[in-house]
């Protein structure tokens, strides 16, 4: 028996003190291997660092990128770059792990030409949101804290649906992504779940593209009764050709932060419920 553990103790030793991770398939069916849980880790994706802020990895966050805003204690981290990856800088942080979204090849590659592990995280959808929570989890050696994290989520989803039955009638939901032009959420996305969960119909829900150019007289001949905006001003309001929308004749047209809609992590919840509060009328 002493034998064994010493055995156990040798590895452990010769591992730099750290269990063994294992591996993953990350969101873009890349298989990630790595033979030991990371304890220094560089995040590239704001959704990203906020999940492993939730998973308690602070500690293990040796860089994050400049859009990089949230946990403030992520403001505090050194920056490694943005749509401009700084490579040096990221040499510099020697991360046994790097996180990226998608559509960031050449950057991926690059990194990995360097030597450094990747894995890429690029949810469509609430489930897949959780899912990727999941895998970040289990490479990172937080099983327990990302399994307590997604408990809390469903919880809180399930609470959403159960109030969102509440509703009569299911009204005309248009989320506005941006407004020059304009754009919106299809399906297959996080921001189409957010609304159907929350007891609304996406207007754009027939979409054949996930997020896509969305014309006025689409919007004027789909009537939406009620408008989610990412901007706390009136410019929708004032928009002339919009007069006869029910939303804007009822006055319901609400900001919602876009941190809490369009970046897929654990804050997502948050945009659920202020939408939920919006379609209910609930709105402060």
């Amino acid at each position: 028996m002493k034998k064994l553990l010493l055995i156990a103790l040798v590895l452990f030793v010769a591992l730099g003190g750290t269990a063994q991770a294992g591996t993953i398939v990350d969101d873009i069916g890349r298989e990630v291997v790595l033979e030991f849980i990371p304890e220094r880790i560089v995040s590239l994706a704001p959704a990203v660092t906020e999940i492993l802020f939730a998973l308690d990895l602070d500690e293990e966050i040796v860089g994050v990128s400049n859009y990089c805003d949230y946990p403030e204690a992520a403001l505090e981290k050194p920056k490694v770059g943005d749509i401009n990856v700084d490579f040096e800088a990221i040499v510099e942080k020697d991360p046994h792990l790097v996180f990226m979204t998608a559509g960031m090849d050449e950057d991926r590659e690059k990194i990995e030409e360097l030597g450094f592990k990747v894995a890429v995280v690029d949810p469509s959808t609430i489930e897949e949101i959780i899912s990727s929570i999941q895998w970040i989890g289990e490479i990172t050696g937080r099983e327990r804290e990302s399994s307590e994290l997604i408990a809390w989520m469903r919880e809180e989803i399930e609470s959403v649906k159960k109030r969102a039955q509440e509703i009569e009638a299911t009204p005309r939901v248009y989320y506005e992504v941006w407004d020059d032009p304009l754009m919106t959420a299809g399906p297959n996305t996080f921001v189409h779940d957010i609304i159907e969960i929350a007891g609304g119909e996406n207007i754009a829900g027939n979409l054949q593209q996930e997020w896509a150019p969305y014309s006025v007289e689409d919007v004027i001949d789909n009537d939406p009764e009620v408008i989610i905006v990412p901007w706390q001003d009136d410019r929708v309001y004032e928009r002339a050709e919009w007069s006869d929308i029910s939303a804007v004749k009822n006055g319901r047209v609400y900001f919602v932060d876009p941190d809490l809609m369009v970046r897929p992590g654990p804050r997502i919840i948050q945009g659920l419920e202020l939408v939920l509060e919006a379609i209910l009328g609930e709105v402060k």
